[in-house]
């Protein structure tokens, strides 16, 4: 197997200065952790930051499929129409698409 993959995630035990009481450390996910989770090698994880653009690449191929198509989102002040053209998932992959080179640089940090 590819040693470049994660294969499981572990959360390494407090040292005795640390405290970890509260949130996040409460959670029944985190103890989960404690004792590690073995990550399938078939299974994609996408993890990232809120706002980092994890839906967005989810929905890009769906999106671009049905060019367009009505397209609500959700916003502070409850459900909106968006033109198709301004929906993230469009204007990433149309973006993409026009400079691929620059995306490419801007990912691998070239």
């Amino acid at each position: 197997m590819d040693s470049s993959f994660v294969r499981s995630v572990q959360l390494v035990p407090a040292d005795d200065s640390e405290e970890r009481v509260g949130y996040p450390w409460e959670l029944a996910s985190v103890h989960a952790l404690a004792d590690g989770l073995v990550l399938h090698p078939k299974v994609t994880y996408l993890v990232g930051e809120n706002g980092s653009g994890k839906s967005t690449l989810l929905e890009a191929p769906i999106v671009l499929a049905y060019p367009n198509a009505t397209i609500y989102e959700c916003s502070e002040t409850g459900v909106d129409e968006i033109r198709y053209e301004e929906a993230p998932a469009v204007k990433l992959t149309t973006g993409f698409l026009a400079a691929r080179e620059r995306y490419l640089d801007q990912l691998l940090g070239s």
